[in-house]
């Protein structure tokens, strides 16, 4: 399946919400999130821009692998992902199989679709909310960045890591 998608840093969500709502958008979660990405184990991992994640989202546990094929403002990744029944199960075996453990992270995720375009508003501990737009196709997410009052340039096809770098850029300027 291909992923595609793009990050929308610093939202105010109960803005973005009021306006999903008027789009006629429903909302299909709001829960907390937890992930664990795990180094693959080959030579040339970040220049194959390749991520391996355990996720559990609310009741549900996923293993998904993503392989970033092209970037510029948006974010286009093949995904491989399938649903697991045991989320510390899972990491014990990804453990046994010599995976290490990279990142774990947090969030809390307000999930709203339309459609077949997911809206996600995630927050992360001490940073600012940001939402996510995937859709099918590019010209999908432009429309929907646009009626939500933003343009392609406040757009960005980061992942979390990016991300997490750009706010620790941000915090050094404002020292």
């Amino acid at each position: 399946m291909k992923e595609i998608e793009v990050k929308i840093l610093n939202v105010n969500k109960k803005e973005i919400e009021k306006k999903l709502l008027a789009l006629g958008a429903e909302k299909n979660f709001d829960d907390n999130i937890d992930a664990i990405y795990y180094s693959i184990p080959q030579k040339k991992e970040k220049k194959k821009k390749t991520a391996l994640r355990l996720r559990q989202k609310g009741n549900i546990v996923e293993l998904t692998y993503k392989h970033r094929t092209k970037t510029k403002c948006v974010k286009i990744c093949d995904e491989y992902e399938v649903k697991v029944s045991d989320f510390e199960e899972m990491k014990k075996i990804l453990k046994s199989l010599d995976y290490k453990i990279k990142t774990e992270i947090k969030k809390h995720r307000t999930s709203y679709h339309i459609n077949n375009v997911h809206f996600e508003l995630d927050t992360y501990p001490n940073e600012p909310t940001l939402l996510e737009i995937e859709a099918s196709n590019i010209k999908t997410i432009e429309k929907y960045v646009k009626l939500l009052s933003y343009t392609m340039k406040d757009a960005k096809g980061w992942s979390y890591a990016e991300i997490l770098n750009y706010y620790k850029c941000e915090c050094k300027k404002k020292k």
